[in-house]
């Protein structure tokens, strides 16, 4: 039996270790909303606005870390937001529970949201080989799940007992990430860039460094930018899971909602922890278009099948199903971006495209409660399941076209 990701460089290795370390002491943002409206006496309808004003403002920041990490290069751009990030987080723990702490969260999270698409060309960066960054980025997908199976248990015992120790907790796990991404992984980017410059690039080869700019880049390459409107189209129907299933299991099952909403996401997270090397070892060899496709056809199937009477056991197996599309989804969608990116515009491209995919994530919540409103909760279920099918046949039409360019297009 081999052993899972043993031919990736260690640099990979310690970048697993920092997303499982942020992961696992991540206490603050899942507890956040509870912050607000327990601790601070915020009404749900003003916790609501802050949160969405907060994932607004982010975006801007993810364009941000994006080109810095293209001029300055990916490591320091990364511990530069880290590092304000514990000043954040020390912060919030001296002044306590007071009207200024949530605007010291949100910028926390700001400026942690500038190091996504800087990651995500750190690995592109260190794992030139097309093939080998699907483990790659794999395993820091599992890396990241396995510290959020651990980080929430440890912050809902904190949150009654010591709420104080969760900005500690949260700003001792960014200074150990620090700490690995200092000792073990190297500064690429410019690096990058310069190597291969020096051996040539050739004008077909799609990650050939490129003097224009991000819109010129974009230009050339329409296919990432379809790709990226067709995840956008995937995460709405993927995120009815924060909002629309806890509205539809609280109406159909009253009280036992709750307590099968928590058994599903408890299910979703092992799932993820024990299924995604499985499945990234069936799909190593499968086109990754056919890969997104299978897993926007699992959204529809597993939300889908909501549609039927709900019951403790037909919500397991659902949520099964649709977390498989999730591992499929997640673990793919930066090789197609990192495999048609030039080097030296890595962290921009992976701005952009962390930008559109979000607005699904953002619009699911609007777009379904309206759909809810006036249909009813059960409504979004069959929606849900033409759009997740819709999807996978833009997938599908995505990789003819892209065969239609031939293979001299960027």
């Amino acid at each position: 039996m081999t052993i899972p990701f043993k031919d990736l460089p260690r640099s990979i290795w310690a970048l697993f270790a920092v997303r499982l370390v942020i992961a696992a002491g991540n206490f603050i943002f899942p507890f956040l909303t509870l912050i607000l409206t327990t601790r601070l006496g915020w009404s749900s309808e003003k916790a609501g606005i802050f949160l969405t004003v907060m994932h607004a403002a982010a975006l801007p920041g993810v364009f941000l870390g994006g080109r810095l990490s293209d001029i300055v290069g990916r490591k320091k751009i990364i511990l530069i937001c880290q590092g304000t990030a514990v000043i954040l987080f020390f912060a919030s723990l001296a002044i306590g529970f007071k009207p200024i702490l949530p605007f010291l969260i949100a910028g926390a999270s700001i400026v942690l949201s500038m190091t996504w698409p800087v990651i995500n060309a750190l690995v592109a960066d260190m794992v030139p080989d097309p093939a080998t960054r699907k483990s790659a980025y794999a395993m820091l997908y599992w890396g990241n799940n396995i510290g959020f199976s651990l980080g929430p248990l440890a912050a809902g015992f904190l949150f009654h007992r010591a709420p104080g120790l969760m900005f500690l907790g949260n700003g001792c796990a960014l200074c150990a990430s620090i700490f690995i991404m200092i000792k073990f992984i190297p500064e690429t980017g410019l690096i990058v860039q310069a190597a291969e410059a020096a051996v040539g690039g050739t004008a077909t080869d799609a990650e050939a460094s490129h003097s224009g700019s991000l819109f010129i880049v974009l230009k050339e390459r329409p296919t990432i930018v379809m790709f990226a409107l067709v995840v956008a189209v995937m995460n709405f129907v993927y995120n009815q899971n924060g909002f629309s299933l806890p509205l539809y299991l609280n109406d159909m099952l009253g009280d036992r909602g709750a307590e099968i909403y928590g058994s599903a996401m408890t299910v979703n997270g092992i799932t993820v922890v024990f299924c995604t090397l499985l499945l990234s070892r069936l799909m190593s060899r499968t086109p990754v278009l056919v890969i997104m496709a299978a897993a926007s056809l699992l959204y529809a199937i597993g939300f889908g099948i909501l549609s039927f009477p709900p019951s403790f056991l037909l919500v397991i197996v659902s949520t099964v199903i649709w977390t498989w599309g999730e591992i499929l989804s997640a673990t793919n969608i930066n090789v197609y971006v990192a495999s048609r990116t030039p080097a030296s515009h890595r962290g921009r491209v992976n701005s952009a495209v962390t930008v559109i995919t979000n607005l699904g994530s953002l619009s699911s919540p609007l777009i379904s409660g309206a759909i809810i409103h006036r249909g009813g909760t059960a409504s979004i279920w069959p929606i849900a399941f033409f759009i997740g099918i819709g999807a996978a046949a833009l997938m599908i039409g995505l990789g003819a076209y892209e065969r239609s360019r031939g293979p001299a297009a960027p």
